[in-house]
């Protein structure tokens, strides 16, 4: 019987399974850490272990589009939201799925999400809400999509880093994570007083190197497959890189398919001329 040492553990059980599951196995989301990405989650503890300052310390997570940004910010919720059972919590917030038009809306979303829901009234006195915040061990203000700030006329935009500013100042003492497009720069540097609180951190596109042949490794032992692809190997990653520019989100799904492929096809690893076809996702 054959080991399937190229998977891991957990996984390998997969390997036999009937390809409607095989398939959604390989589409489901995993996590593999990489360097960029265990350094910003580290900071985000770190944050969370610093003490009351008159300016707390915020940071910026932004890069092109499709390079983790919202994996990072799922991480970072499923690791310190209201559910995670940490002792200093992250209240997290998706302008994305919000889309605040205006300061008055922006400012109803950030008191939805540090009172946990239970006000979401954009006048809601401090008092109130810095009870809600000491209650619930409320440590940082985490927003994904930051750059969707930049929807709003310039005047709303400095209303808005003007209340996040006030929030990362006594008596809340809250750290600001942000999470964003490129553009997320332009939204700080509305205020140059708040932009110097924030540390930053891009997730620039991959490039050949170690870094990747790990990572690739990693993603490949979650693959369900009967034969190791080896992924990490040169010729691989120089056509993954020519076909995505590096771009996370992009080599993912162009293995996720070929994966897909080689289950449907029978080959069972996959191949160059797999991922050349797998610039279309397969039907089953």
């Amino acid at each position: 019987m054959a080991s399937f040492d190229h998977v891991i553990e957990e996984r390998r059980h997969f390997i036999e399974a009937e390809k409607p599951l095989r398939l959604s196995v390989i589409y489901e989301d995993v996590w593999i850490n990489y360097p960029i990405a265990d350094y910003a989650l580290k900071m985000v503890g770190t944050l969370l272990k610093m003490p009351e300052k008159i300016q707390a310390p915020s940071v910026l997570i932004y890069g092109d589009p499709g390079m983790g940004k919202t994996a990072l910010f799922e991480r970072i919720a499923r690791a310190y939201g209201f559910s995670s059972g940490a002792e200093k919590c992250i209240a997290c917030l998706t302008l994305a799925e919000e889309n605040p038009e205006n300061s008055k809306a922006f400012r109803s979303l950030v008191v939805r999400s540090l009172t946990a829901g239970v006000y979401s009234n954009p006048g809601l006195a401090d008092e109130i809400l810095l009870a809600s915040i000491r209650s619930l061990n409320i440590k940082a203000l985490a927003i994904d999509e930051f750059n969707d700030m930049l929807l709003c006329s310039p005047l709303e935009v400095r209303k808005n880093i003007k209340l996040l500013k006030k929030l990362s100042g006594k008596p809340f003492c809250l750290s600001i994570i942000g999470l964003g497009i490129d553009d997320s720069e332009s939204v700080i540097a509305y205020e140059k007083q708040m932009a110097r609180r924030f540390e930053r951190i891009h997730l620039r596109p991959w490039q050949a190197g170690e870094e990747l042949e790990r990572f690739l490794a990693s993603f490949e032992a979650v693959l369900p497959l009967k034969y190791s692809s080896e992924l990490y190997s040169r010729s691989t990653i120089n056509f993954l890189l020519k076909e995505t520019n590096g771009v996370l989100d992009d080599i993912l799904k162009r293995i996720c398919n070929a994966a897909a492929y080689a289950v449907l096809e029978g080959g069972e690893k996959v191949t160059i001329d797999l991922l050349r076809k797998s610039k279309m996702r397969p039907i089953f």
